[in-house]
């Protein structure tokens, strides 16, 4: 046997489709390596904090309008062929990223990242080609697992690496690098057998023309909901980097913990969920849960904004954390629970929809409020959104909506 069949039998063994999970760990452990201590680097730049939440919006706006673009690309001519183009171009953008001190470039490169970087979407649109129907559910499973894990080690990482010299530029770099190597899988390791499909064009304007095509009167309350708990987050996580930061006197490496202590708190939180609520809320109405983890919601905000010290306000982080996640899946479970089946795709894509507006501008107005008022209007703004929310939930369980989506008197 010679060489060449001896590194393609090689090859063969490794044509895997766990390499899928590898992917997407070293996609989001890449990314937040760099994106939780960004408007650190930013604002050491001399950057304002107006300017810092509108080069997120431009980041959060263009992911809205090309995430159909991009769909619609991978759908005529391959999915691997997108990953691999997506993947490369977001390594040398965080390679560039890592370099320049332009204000004007940084923009540019967030623009570019804005349309390209849809990976987990592509990874996730690759699994029924790369397993049987039979294991997509766990496949689905251990993609967000692996993807939670790379949430919590990337801040931690990078907290510690960013007060080494040019750290920035290092995390940058180290990132670039884990971009190249995750595109060499896809090229190597991920072959499937794709089908290129013959589509109408699709606007980039499709995602808005989804909120406009739901029947808003069935699910209103929702959705507003979804809305409410979207902005408030996007408030406050804008620029929590830089709060804690001026408030607290913290070095970056405390920060990154802080952010990875916050995702661990998330995962088990999910994780938990579906035994938690069913312990303490058997036969309670879905309004009656958000009501408790609006108001929940509310006293952290509340709490972030006053709190004395670095160690209350991450013990503050916990409550927040826990009853954030259990409102995303539980506007999620409602809103599943009273659609048809055949509606239920365009409803959590209005969903995703409204929460990409939200995260659009969020960060420009904590900017203009941290600029204007100081960074104790932004909690307060949380406070408000989140009591809003509360208030809404108790009023729908007084007055629980019927089939026409009208609120019995």
């Amino acid at each position: 046997m010679n060489s060449n069949q001896k590194v393609s039998r090689l090859r063969m063994k490794l044509l895997t489709p766990d390499w899928l999970y590898i992917l997407s760990f070293l996609d989001t452990f890449a990314t937040s390596l760099i994106i939780p201590l960004l408007t650190i680097h930013f604002r050491s730049l001399g950057m304002s904090h107006m300017l810092i939440g509108i080069i997120s919006s431009v980041y959060a706006g263009v992911q809205l309008f090309s995430s159909p673009a991009i769909g619609c690309w991978s759908d005529k001519f391959g999915k691997q062929q997108t990953l691999k183009i997506s993947l490369l171009i977001c390594a040398v953008s965080y390679l560039i990223l890592g370099v320049t001190t332009s204000i004007f470039v940084i923009v540019v490169i967030r623009f570019i990242l804005g349309i390209m970087k849809h990976t987990q979407t592509i990874c996730k649109t690759l699994v029924p080609e790369l397993f049987t129907s039979e294991q997509q559910t766990e496949a689905f499973g251990m993609i967000n697992a692996v993807t939670a894990i790379g949430f919590v080690a990337g801040p931690a990482v990078g907290g510690y690496f960013i007060e080494t010299e040019n750290g920035f530029q290092l995390l940058c770099t180290i990132s670039c690098l884990i971009f190249v190597f995750n595109t060499v899988i896809v090229y190597y390791f991920l072959r499937t057998v794709e089908q290129v499909y013959n589509i109408k064009k699709e606007s980039v304007l499709s995602n808005l023309k989804e909120l406009f095509s739901i029947e808003w009167k069935l699910y209103w309350d929702v959705l507003i909901l979804k809305l409410l708990l979207s902005l408030s987050m996007s408030l406050f996580y804008s620029n929590y980097a830089l709060t804690i930061e001026e408030n607290f006197d913290v070095s970056p490496k405390i920060i990154g913990y802080t952010n990875s202590f916050q995702s661990f708190v998330s995962a088990v939180s999910c994780l938990l969920s579906t035994k938690f609520l069913k312990i303490y809320y058997t036969n309670k109405s879905y309004y009656l849960k958000l009501f408790h983890s609006f108001f929940i919601l509310s006293l952290s905000f509340l709490c972030l904004g006053f709190v004395p010290n670095i160690t209350i306000f991450v013990l503050c982080l916990v409550p927040l954390c826990t009853s954030s996640s259990l409102l995303r899946i539980m506007t999620t479970e409602v809103l599943l629970e009273r659609a048809m089946p055949d509606q239920r795709g365009s409803l959590l894509g209005s969903e995703n929809t409204i929460a990409s507006i939200a995260y659009l501008i969020g960060p420009s107005l904590s900017g203009f409020c941290r600029d204007q008022f100081g960074p104790i209007c932004v909690s307060i703004l949380s406070v408000l959104l989140t009591g809003i929310g509360a208030t809404l939930s108790a009023i729908l369980n007084s007055h629980p909506i019927n089939t026409k989506g009208i609120i019995f008197p």
